[in-house]
This record gives C-alpha cells, sequence and structure tokens, in this order.
C-alpha cells in the first residue's frame, strides 16, 4: 500500500506550549503526549499485524542555567553515548553535523533491534536553542525507511521554536 501524497497545506498543526515549539503532521497521523513530555506522531498503520508504524518523536531538555558551556560537541557525545549502551548492535550509517533551524545540529542514521525485537532503521537529529536541547527520532522498518522520508522531511521542515 503506497501512502497517497498529502499537500503540506493539509498538514494538522501542533503546537507544544511547555516545550515552545510547532510543528505540522498530517492528517491520519495519531499524536500521543508521553509521560516524559516528548510527543511522538505515527502513522496509520498499513496491515493488521503492522505493530511498528513508522513514527517521529520530539522531545526536549531544559538545559540548566549553569551549564551554559554545553555545547552541541558534548551532547552528541551523551547522546551517541547513550545510543550505544541501549542498542548494543547499533550500526552507524551515517554522522554528520548540519544545520537545522539555522542552529548547527547534528543528525545521524542507524539500524539497531529494538526493544520488540525487531530490527529499525532511524534517524535523530538534535540541536541546541538558548537554554534548550531538541531531539527529533524518526523509527521505521528497514524496508519503509524511504517511503515515510518524503513526509517526515515535510514535517522536520515545518518545525519551529517560540519563546514562551
Amino acid at each position: 500500500m503506497v501512502p497517497i501524497p498529502i499537500s503540506e497545506a493539509e498538514f494538522l498543526t501542533y503546537d507544544d506550549i511547555v516545550s515552545g515549539f510547532s510543528i505540522k503532521y498530517p492528517p491520519g497521523w495519531e499524536r500521543a503526549q508521553n509521560v516524559d513530555k516528548s510527543v511522538t506522531f505515527l502513522a496509520p498503520k498499513e496491515n493488521n499485524s503492522d505493530i511498528n508504524p513508522a513514527g517521529l518523536r520530539i522531545m526536549f531538555k531544559e538545559i540548566v542555567s549553569n551549564t551554559t558551556n554545553t555545547t552541541l560537541a558534548s551532547i552528541t557525545q551523551t547522546q551517541l553515548s547513550t545510543l550505544k549502551n541501549l542498542y548494543p548492535d547499533i550500526k552507524i550509517l551515517e554522522s554528520i553535523e548540519t544545520t537545522f533551524l539555522g542552529h548547527p545540529a547534528h543528525k545521524i542514521i542507524f539500524t539497531a533491534t529494538d526493544n520488540t525485537q525487531n530490527m529499525r532503521k532511524a534517524m535523530q537529529i538534535w540541536f541546541k536553542e538558548e537554554t534548550k536541547a531538541y531531539l527529533m527520532t524518526y523509527k521505521s522498518d528497514n524496508e519503509r525507511f524511504s517511503k515515510y522520508l518524503p513526509t517526515i522531511d515535510k514535517m522536520l521542515n515545518s518545525f519551529y521554536t517560540y519563546k514562551n
């Protein structure tokens, strides 16, 4: 089943006033607020046996004021270490410095076995803006990663932060 292309004009808007960001997402995608204050957007299941639909999760973390010297490099080192601890079989396919919303950012693409024992492919982008660090994670089955990437790119391109 091929997803029907959705124009960005049809996307719904999600505003997170607490975290200070807004993002657009496709109609029909499930949105869930998580206990850790992150938000997840899940693609519709393609069939009844689809236990791991593609999804995008956005997390943010306040950076304590006495750690204003927290750099992208230190965030990157912490995140890579966390990923290696969470996923012993991680295979990093790409790890690059990039720009996101005009901020220096880091992007990583990797494969790993998730907590449901399924091999998944993921892309993470993280960046720091003033006193907040944002982490965006796109996960999918290996076979469907490229299929949903254009939609995820549209979502990420609609992301913006604002002052509370």
